[in-house]
């Protein structure tokens, strides 16, 4: 069961001007489910059931992080002790890849023992500035294959904010600008020059935006 203190055990009604709580009712009836053979493992701590919380570290690895579409992946966590100490990933093409995915990322004011602002460079604030400044554009997600990068789509298809992750030389039939680096992208020979991670936005294309390689 999650959350079982804060969302079921704790809380308390105030219909009526008449505070009332449900804890007792609560325990009456996982007693009776436990005698029909019924038992639980709950999101906290406590004698009435089986403890069990925390989140395995490889939810957040690269592989993963495509699936937590606007929500939040665990980089692992457990509040049972257990001595593991976790190490947190704070390169910054790591939190690159959270944004391009709209994925939220769990920024604690201390990573890894230090600061979070003695551990973030220019290239992760770019990041986060990129995802603020664009993110309202973002409406539709495309994965590029051999994970090249995501290509988004606003709400008309007129402009495409593409989150790229490798240094490569792509065809892009239309209007390229660097938003990470403000300034337009001159095309060659009908390809263009893109930097890795940086993000880029697309207008005026002349065939099907999800071609782009």
């Amino acid at each position: 069961m999650d959350s079982f203190y804060n969302g079921i055990f704790m809380p308390v009604s105030y219909s009526g001007l008449n505070p009332t709580t449900q804890w007792k009712e609560l325990l009456i009836l996982l007693k009776e489910l436990q005698d029909y053979g019924f038992n639980f493992l709950i999101e906290s701590f406590g004698s009435f059931c089986t403890p069990f919380h925390g989140a395995p570290v490889n939810y957040g690895e690269r592989k993963n992080i495509f699936s937590g579409y606007k929500c939040k992946i665990s980089l692992g966590y457990t509040t049972i002790p257990s001595g593991t100490k976790i190490k947190f990933p704070t390169e910054s093409n790591f939190i690159y890849y959270f944004f391009a995915y709209m994925v939220s990322y769990d920024f604690h004011l201390f990573q890894n023992g230090k600061r979070i602002n003695q551990v973030w460079q220019k290239e992760h604030k770019n990041a986060l500035r990129d995802y603020n400044e664009n993110h309202q554009f973002m409406k539709k997600r495309y994965l590029q294959e051999n994970e090249n990068g995501v290509l988004w789509s606003d709400d008309k298809n007129k402009r495409i904010t593409l989150w790229n992750f490798k240094e490569r030389k792509a065809p892009v039939q239309g209007k390229v600008f660097d938003l990470t680096e403000k300034q337009q992208i001159i095309s060659e020979n009908g390809a263009v020059h893109l930097k890795k991670n940086h993000t880029y936005m697309i207008t005026e294309y002349k065939k099907d935006f999800t071609q782009i390689k």
